[in-house]
């Protein structure tokens, strides 16, 4: 709903909705739930989230890639993992995860600043367990995505496998995918 009321405060009807990570997975959503209100949708590195269920349900590799997931639905602990050692874990992962010189020593340090904020890693961590916990009922939804679509993948993505890309196209029938060899989640 809060991307909705940002619509309605641009005072548009229709907006080209452009998502990464999480925001993708919100793309995706608002494009199921309210096509009414998209006019294009442009994807970078997630997938159509009956594609993501499917792999995470049937293939074995995506399963345990999303161990990150599964852990994020304790409470409490992930948290303290991930704040120990002014958040080495984080950034330890997002060095592994990039192309070299994607993540500075000051973005990284912007980055911590944010991560310290109180409430700000329950928030991030509640976006994964929302995932499983309380994932809309797609069933009561035609979860085909008719709109114009660009899906974007950099295929040395770590968490998500690129097949997942492809398989989106089962899905939104007027997409193209477009694939970067060489980039990764970020």
């Amino acid at each position: 709903k809060d991307i909705l009321g940002l619509i309605d405060y641009t005072k548009r009807e229709k907006v080209i909705l452009a998502g990464h990570d999480w925001g993708a997975i919100i793309a995706w959503c608002l494009a199921i739930m309210h096509p009414e209100r998209v006019q294009k949708l442009l994807i970078v590195n997630v997938p159509h989230p009956l594609s993501f269920y499917h792999f995470y349900a049937n293939d074995k590799e995506q399963y345990k890639r999303s161990t990150y997931i599964r852990n994020f639905q304790m409470p409490f602990f992930p948290q303290r993992k991930i704040a120990a050692n002014n958040f080495e874990l984080f950034c330890t992962m997002f060095k592994k995860s990039a192309n070299e010189g994607s993540f500075t020593d000051e973005t990284l340090e912007a980055y911590k600043k944010a991560w310290n904020d109180a409430g700000t890693m329950n928030c991030m961590l509640n976006w994964y367990r929302a995932l499983f916990q309380r994932a809309p009922n797609f069933k009561k939804y035609n979860c085909n995505v008719d709109l114009e679509t660009l899906i974007i993948w950099g295929k040395k993505d770590h968490a998500l496998k690129h097949e997942m890309a492809a398989d989106s196209l089962k899905y939104a029938k007027n997409a193209r995918l477009e694939y970067f060899e060489d980039a990764s989640h970020w």
